[in-house]
């Protein structure tokens, strides 16, 4: 497996695109001061772990379409939509997270950066499945620690058949992917697949790729603690 190098250059990052980036870091770091944010308090690392993670896709030329409708699971206080939206203004974002406070930087960040395509939501992915926005995005990101069998019930409901889904993940990824083979096609997606990232510092990355075939059956996603309880076999 080819492995991809997230660097500035490979992502295609203008100079006006690293300013506005860099602020981002630095509006997250003063707010977390007085709000706990995220347990990184270097700029330097930010800038790898939030910012170069969170670009990662752009490093697969198409991976994200052209006008995308998108959905950030599990945002917490921006990451990766904001960087993404930034990067890709051809895009719109919703930044969905249960934690208000969290949600309230992203919408003051995405304020200062004039990021008009982006909407915060505060929500639960298993109950926004549920409303009429379900099967209503072209790709959708969760960047979360759950496995990905649990994960992908969160997930695939909310994206529309002929669109996708990225799940940042580690070096564990092609394991967790076999693991929930069986999840991902009850929810509708095709095999999914894996990209070999790694980071300036050396840390791999992967992300897993699940395109939506057919619809998601109306039983999923199911609630929270029962999903988790039971991961689909």
């Amino acid at each position: 497996m080819n492995t991809l190098a997230i660097t500035p250059q490979a992502i295609g990052m203008t100079e006006g695109q690293q300013d506005g980036l860099q602020a981002l870091i630095g509006g997250l770091l003063q707010a977390n001061k007085t709000v706990n944010l995220t347990a990184i308090r270097d700029a330097g690392q930010a800038w790898e772990k939030h910012i170069l993670d969170s670009l990662a896709p752009l490093c697969v030329e198409g991976l994200i379409p052209k006008g995308a409708s998108c959905i950030d699971i599990g945002t917490g206080a921006g990451f990766p939509g904001l960087p993404l939206a930034l990067m890709r203004p051809d895009t719109k974002w919703v930044l969905l997270d249960s934690t208000k406070k969290k949600l309230a930087f992203a919408q003051s960040a995405a304020d200062m950066l004039g990021l008009a395509g982006v909407e915060v939501c505060h929500g639960r992915a298993e109950e926004l499945g549920r409303t009429a926005r379900r099967e209503g995005f072209t790709l959708a990101c969760a960047r979360a620690v759950a496995r990905l069998d649990i994960l992908a019930e969160y997930v695939l409901p909310l994206v529309a058949v002929g669109g996708r889904a990225l799940f940042y993940k580690g070096p564990e990824a092609e394991a967790e992917l076999e693991e929930a083979a069986h999840a991902i096609a009850k929810l509708g997606g095709k095999p999914g697949r894996v990209v070999a990232l790694r980071l300036p510092s050396g840390d791999e990355r992967r992300l897993i790729v699940v395109e939506k075939a057919r619809k998601t059956p109306a039983q999923y996603p199911r609630r929270e603690a029962v999903l988790r309880a039971q991961p689909i076999g």
